[in-house]
């Protein structure tokens, strides 16, 4: 390897043909000038905040071994700032807890075999860069972060059905191809405003996406996955819009001014509109289980505005049952005759809420 010429040399690390150690106390950039291959990195408990720049065009770093071991309190960093250049993880490697920037154009991170990201952080931010999941790979509990709208998340090829992340977030692209990302399971609260959508390099349909944890993901941007949406932890806030149906399951909630062109089925929480009142519209039908609840701020008599609106476009109507949940906001006392409209379904509902609840 080559390390830059101010890089102090009592740090610099040990690297054959199977481990690299990196066990001094001070920490500094390490520049990469040549293809590496190795089984191991290791950060010894006196390493210091070390960051590896993998700066030549084309140039590859990969990882065949055990993978990362980060046994400091600092974050380790791998960054791919050159032209084309890559990170690679094959075999049973893991990322561990490693920072990893795509920071060249088309620049990559890749996971192969049945290797993992763990809890690393993963960041595109080069024109065209990306972070892909191939054969039996895992994404873990890793944050996996879009920062640029040339960049793409991929998980088409995958052998598996599907994969996990810790969280999204960021523009871009995220491509499914077939697969289903479960998402969620750091609990912390992200926006992606990207595209998750089918296809990929490998292609693909009925991409799908499940929300999982207590965090809240807020979904912004124009999606456009064919496969279903399944809410069963946390938030999942629809900002803009879906293709999918979507299903929100006991322990899932699902708040947003956005539009679903499936259907919806509710036996959780649906709560139109996002910190204050506004319209989620159903291009499809709504189907509310006995376990489901409406929540509905009730601020005025203009619905959409001071009071939030379920809209029901599709041909089979709305299907009611559980819990109607009247919240009201703003000091809000309707008068005798007053009527606020929650639900608009033109073509008709069927049943009835089995139980309204007024929260002041």
């Amino acid at each position: 390897m080559q390390w830059s010429s101010s890089f102090p040399a009592y740090t610099a690390a040990t690297w054959d043909s199977n481990i690299a150690n990196f066990n001094g106390t001070s920490g500094g950039t390490v520049t990469i000038g040549a293809n590496i291959n190795v089984n191991d990195i290791n950060f010894g408990a006196n390493a210091g905040a070390f960051t590896l720049d993998n700066s030549g065009s084309g140039q590859s770093i990969t990882i065949l071994g055990t993978g990362i071991t980060n046994n400091s309190a600092n974050t380790q960093t791998i960054i791919n700032s050159g032209s084309n250049s890559r990170t690679e993880f094959f075999n049973s490697a893991t990322a561990a807890n490693a920072t990893i920037t795509n920071s060249g154009s088309s620049s990559f991170t890749e996971f192969g075999n049945s290797v993992t990201a763990a809890n690393a952080t993963i960041t595109n931010s080069g024109a065209n860069s990306s972070t892909l999941f191939l054969a039996s790979a895992s994404g873990g509990n890793a944050t996996l972060i879009n920062a640029n709208p040339t960049v793409q998340i991929d998980i088409s090829g995958l052998s598996t059905t599907g994969t996990t992340a810790g969280s999204i977030a960021g523009n871009g692209f995220l491509n499914l191809g077939s697969k289903n990302l479960t998402v969620g399971s750091n609990n912390t609260s992200t926006t992606f405003s990207g595209v998750i959508q089918d296809g990929g390099l490998a292609g693909g349909t009925g991409g799908s996406l499940t929300k999982v944890g207590t965090g809240t993901l807020i979904l912004s941007g124009t999606n456009t996955y064919t496969g279903n949406t399944n809410i069963d932890g946390g938030v999942l806030q629809l900002d803009r819009s879906i293709t999918s149906n979507t299903f929100v399951n006991p322990g899932g909630t699902l708040p947003g001014t956005g539009t679903i062109f499936g259907n919806l089925t509710n036996s959780g929480v649906v709560s139109p509109g996002d910190s204050s009142t506004g319209t989620l519209t159903i291009n499809g039908s709504y189907t509310q289980n006995s376990n489901g609840t409406l929540q509905i701020e009730i601020g005025g008599l203009n619905t959409g505005v001071n009071s939030d609106l379920l809209q029901v476009n599709g041909a089979g109507g709305a299907s009611l049952n559980g819990t109607l949940q009247l919240i009201r906001i703003n000091n809000f006392v309707p008068a005798l005759g007053d009527r606020v409209n929650i639900i608009n379904d033109p073509n008709g509902h069927t049943g009835v809420f089995s139980t309204v609840d007024l929260v002041n």
